[in-house]
């Protein structure tokens, strides 16, 4: 996933969705607009539904989105995602890398501050995901990364429309749609036809 001049869209899918009915949502999401990235997150236990896994990367293959799966390498290699999304720091980032062929993407939580966004970026991470609520020393963290770093940000936390364009403008490169998206087709194609006028609207300004 590499840096883009127009931020694209980011897609977070929750745990605990039923693999079908999610897929039927991603489908849909995706003749509505640009989806660069699907992230399956874990549940409160660390997993990520294999079922689910499957489904929704074969789902977004067919439409050239890639995938990504939360902090389990094994998974992603078994249901042939794009790569992993690490939470746990820069040593769990090194390791999913070396578990990964060379190509595959791995991104990071960079939550924690500059220090950790600088060492994530040192230890090979090939997104920052942060939350835009995260300040460090008075600053918001996504336009400090975005300024002072080379690699792509995502503004890690899903958002109604109206509010993607105050994230464009502080220098997101990946905004993530509101979760509203999986409450079925319908549902998805209306969020993700709405956030990209949104973020057409702001390109244009």
């Amino acid at each position: 996933m590499t840096q883009t001049h127009s931020p694209r869209l980011f897609v977070i899918a929750p745990a605990g969705l039923e693999a079908s009915a999610a897929a039927a949502c991603l489908h849909a999401a995706a003749t509505a607009g640009d989806i660069a990235c699907l992230l399956l997150q874990a549940d409160a236990r660390g997993h990520v539904d294999p079922g689910l896994a499957r489904a929704l990367t074969r789902a977004a293959h067919e439409h050239d989105i890639a995938t990504l799966i939360a902090n389990d390498a094994a998974l992603a290699r078994a249901v042939g995602a794009d790569g992993v999304h690490v939470t746990t720091g820069p040593a769990a980032l090194r390791a999913a890398r070396a578990a990964l062929p060379g190509d595959a993407i791995v991104g990071a939580e960079a939550g924690g501050g500059r220090h950790l966004a600088m060492t994530l970026g040192e230890a090979g991470a090939d997104y920052l995901a942060i939350d835009p609520a995260r300040h460090a020393k008075g600053e918001p963290l996504l336009s400090w990364c975005a300024e002072m770093l080379v690699l792509p940000v995502v503004a890690f936390a899903p958002a109604p429309p109206e509010a993607l364009p105050a994230l464009i403008r502080a220098g997101a490169d990946f905004v993530c749609p509101a979760p509203a998206m999986w409450d079925g087709p319908e549902a998805a194609r209306r969020v993700i036809a709405a956030s990209m006028a949104a973020m057409t609207t702001e390109a244009a300004e």
